[in-house]
């Protein structure tokens, strides 16, 4: 059972991550939730050594999470790449 759940996931994951490379902002709440799942899978297993990498991925897609929206919020571009064209013109 374990394979096929955390390959769905990794697979969800990779999805969030190309939509993060699309501008998406919900593409962040995807990619971090999509490695929970390893999470269950260490302690359940008792292997540390995946739960050392679960830790290690939200962090860092964490702050790239947190510093995508800082800049989107500091230059007031827009958040979404469907937000971009308004009335046929570009913002």
């Amino acid at each position: 059972m374990w394979p096929m759940v955390l390959s769905l996931f990794e697979v969800l994951g990779v999805f969030g991550m190309w939509q993060a490379g699309r501008g998406r902002w919900w593409a962040w709440l995807v990619i971090l939730f999509h490695s929970w799942p390893w999470a269950l899978y260490a302690v359940q297993s008792d292997q540390p050594g995946f739960l050392f990498m679960f830790g290690m991925w939200q962090l860092v897609n964490g702050w790239n999470c947190w510093s995508w929206f800082q800049k989107r919020v500091s230059s007031s571009a827009p958040v979404d790449a469907e937000d971009a064209v308004v009335d046929g013109s570009a913002r």
